[in-house]
């Protein structure tokens, strides 16, 4: 109501054509009081479960360091003290709000596991104090992106502060009539989409998973409430993961150039080979050839192997396995190896919506794993395409040259149309071993005809009392295991 009230009282000087961003310009006690309005309910309350959450799981000899990016003058850390650990953190507040940032800095003077920062406002950059974390594994970013006027912009921005398998709670508020009567007489409140269309700052859940999927972003989730996706008045929170990058600073206009060869075995994989040719070049990189041969002399070699979509005969699997072996042994013959990738389709299984498996492609996989065993210092990189390269040819091109050039170590890599799939080791509970009313079943290793090895075989035998126990030998040379 009392916004309600500055905008009556300023129809005069808005008729007139004046700005009124000045006149309508809130205070701290206004953010406050709007981060607590029940639009913001859900979404706050998502969000500090969401960090209550990962704070119980995460593990005790890792700090855990966290960005907070708001409107208000640190509210949301105030619900959040009594969540997070007492030692092993790192809390940045970042605000752009001069008078926000005056109160913070007075409030969190002496304690040793708060810092507060300044955000700019139009890009999201950060200015960090001496001796504060200079990337995070938390980032909240709550009510106060969409003032941003490229968000996309903000979110690279914030990508370059993120360590790998960061995580990123945006929470935003849902377009509604009455954000605009609140705000709509701010001229920075309007913009204009690529077809001139008029729409206000906010933007509804499906925008920004959008927006999160074109940056790269992984892992997306969107929280939603039942009201907020029925009758778009609410508030909604996002979580994601920022592409993984090898090294937690540096983007990839900051890395060294590296020389490349890419070579496609099938006509099939030509259009995407020459697409990743022109984002590589774009991002500094050096391309040596097309079609590479075995003793290139690269740093980096793209293969895209003859086996692009369809199950092909044995002969042709056989022919390009033999192929790829020939490839590996020659480059780990090599004095200085370049790192070799491979492209495939359908050669690994991740996720809900897998395309249709490739035997083909699977033989590979197995083929670079086992050369990985015989020649450890053999350095090959797989990566599997879950999407079909033809639809989407520079977004898929430029995807995979971010996955390249900022992939990290990760030796095993599937992307699929909305996440990026990569082996990750958890901690697995053991459950203690059922009690069993029957004596477990028993193998012997024996043989059937006496002579060579090959005629061993495994017999499943009764166990009986007095029988001989496991790694036990008898006369006749048999060993019973269970």
């Amino acid at each position: 109501l009392l916004r309600l009230g500055r905008v009556g009282m300023n129809l005069h000087r808005l008729a007139a054509g004046h700005d009124l961003d000045a006149a309508l310009d809130r205070s701290s006690t206004h953010a406050i009081l709007e981060s607590q309005a029940p639009v913001y309910a859900f979404a706050n309350h998502a969000l500090v479960q969401c960090v209550a959450t990962l704070a119980k799981r995460w593990p005790a000899n890792r700090r855990l360091r966290i960005l907070d990016i708001g409107s208000d003058d640190g509210m949301l850390y105030n619900r959040l003290q009594a969540l997070l650990p007492r030692d092993h953190v790192d809390i940045v507040i970042a605000r752009c709000d001069t008078e926000d940032l005056a109160h913070l800095q007075a409030e969190y003077a002496r304690h040793d596991r708060v810092s507060v920062a300044t955000v700019d406002p139009s890009t999201f950059d950060l200015t960090l104090p001496s001796g504060a974390p200079v990337v995070f594994d938390l980032v909240l970013v709550h009510q106060v992106l969409h003032r941003v006027e490229r968000p996309a912009r903000a979110l690279a921005s914030l990508q370059e502060r993120m360590a790998p398998d960061a995580v990123l709670l945006l929470a935003e508020r849902e377009p509604d009539q009455a954000s605009q009567l609140l705000f709509g007489a701010r001229t920075t409140w309007w913009h204009r989409d690529e077809g001139g269309a008029l729409h206000g700052s906010l933007l509804g859940a499906a925008t920004w998973e959008r927006l999160l999927h074109e940056a790269g972003w992984t892992d997306r989730v969107v929280v939603q409430s039942e009201t907020a996706s029925t009758t778009a008045w609410g508030s909604v929170l996002l979580i994601a993961r920022p592409l993984h990058r090898g090294s937690e600073a540096g983007t990839c206009a900051e890395r060294a150039p590296a020389s490349w060869s890419l070579r496609a075995d099938h006509a099939a994989w030509q259009p995407l080979a020459r697409a990743l040719h022109e984002a590589l070049r774009d991002q500094g990189q050096a391309i040596a050839s097309e079609t590479a041969e075995y003793g290139s002399a690269a740093d980096h070699l793209v293969v895209f192997p003859d086996v692009p979509d369809a199950c092909a005969s044995a002969a042709h699997v056989a022919r390009v396995c033999d192929d790829i072996r020939r490839l590996l042994l020659n480059v780990a013959a090599q004095e200085t190896a370049p790192q070799v990738v491979i492209v495939t389709r359908g050669g690994a299984l991740a996720g809900d919506a897998s395309p249709a498996a490739s035997p083909s492609a699977a033989a590979l996989w197995g083929l670079v794993r086992v050369a990985r065993n015989e020649y450890p210092h053999l350095r090959v990189r797989l990566i599997d395409l879950q999407v079909d390269p033809s639809a989407a040819l520079a977004a898929t091109a430029e995807r995979l040259c971010r996955e390249l050039l900022d992939g990290g170590h990760a030796e095993e890599i599937v992307l699929a149309s909305s996440a990026r799939y990569a082996p990750r080791m958890r901690p697995a509970r053991l459950d203690p071993p059922a009690q069993r009313s029957q004596p477990p079943a028993a193998w012997t290793l024996d043989f059937t005809l006496a002579g060579q090895l090959r005629n061993l075989h495994w017999r499943a035998t009764q166990r009986a009392c007095g029988s001989a126990r496991c790694g036990d030998r008898d006369a006749r040379g048999r060993a019973e295991f269970s």
